[in-house]
């Protein structure tokens, strides 16, 4: 989303700056704008070679020349172009504050994560007669833990219960989709 929403604005001020009177200011932001979401590393990338933490700094420093530009004297850029950088800037500034800017996982390096293992229970301890006594009690597990479970282990195998969960409806929701395509596909066809 955050690429999609680059790509918009560099259009945007590149097409801003081909109708002002004025076209270097928003046509230069603009297509450094373009530029730095087509080599961020990301889904919608053209070039991926920038990694996610040198595209925040960039995104930063593009946010600042922006303001700044919008800032620029009336001999420099119209009113509508000042309008449509401060857009730009409330725009660009919405979406760094939002972005999670750390590289998610591969599809291979989710697939072949394994899960952790849930701990093992304390092992009783000698009592003061030299007798075993019972582990400490512990808090109960979270909502949807196997019964049984306590603590640790249970927090552990709830987490890997909704990891099941989700990808099995990931799963059904991308096979229904993919129904509904070939459906209309089908239906388009006849």
């Amino acid at each position: 989303m955050h690429q999609l929403v680059e790509y918009v604005i560099g259009v945007l001020l590149i097409s801003q700056g081909l109708q002002a009177g004025e076209p270097a200011v928003p046509t230069l932001i603009g297509a450094a704008v373009l530029v730095n979401a087509a080599i961020a590393k990301g889904p919608l990338s053209a070039f991926p070679k920038v990694p996610r933490a040198i595209h925040r700094i960039v995104d930063a420093v593009l946010l600042a020349v922006t303001v700044v530009a919008a800032c620029l004297p009336a001999s420099i850029i119209d009113s509508s172009t000042r309008a449509i950088l401060i857009g730009v800037a409330a725009v660009l500034a919405f979406v760094v504050w939002r972005t999670d800017y750390r590289e998610k996982p591969t599809r291979r390096r989710r697939a072949t994560a394994t899960p952790t293992a849930p701990s093992a229970p304390a092992a009783p301890t000698a009592g003061p007669a030299g007798g075993p006594t019972a582990p400490p009690p512990s808090a109960p597990g979270p909502p949807g833990a196997p019964s049984g479970l306590t603590g640790a282990a249970a927090a552990a195998a709830a987490r890997r219960i909704a990891a099941i969960d989700s990808e099995e409806l990931g799963r059904k929701a991308g096979k229904t989709a993919g129904k509904l395509y070939n459906a209309a596909r089908r239906r388009k066809r006849s």
